[in-house]
């Protein structure tokens, strides 16, 4: 599942790359950067993933809500 959440905000960054919307777009692909380095991280304890730092969790999870919402918000501009 973690790669969805990297490739729905990897498409929110790709939709928000015009003109008008550079600076969304800047939080758009930032966003999308943490999302696939806590993917990193994550995977690393796919054999036990009690063992993940709640850190890295959190990251992971709020990126991709973060990245949710930005593709819903592109589909308005």
């Amino acid at each position: 599942m973690g790669i969805v959440s990297f490739i729905i905000c990897g498409l929110a960054a790709y939709l928000l790359d015009t003109p008008d919307t550079q600076t969304i777009f800047n939080v758009a692909a930032v966003n999308a950067g943490f999302n696939f380095w806590s993917f990193g991280v994550m995977s690393n304890h796919r054999d036990e993933p009690m063992m993940a730092s709640n850190f890295w969790t959190n990251v992971n999870m709020l990126t991709a809500l973060l990245g949710i919402g930005l593709l819903v918000y592109s589909f308005f501009i």
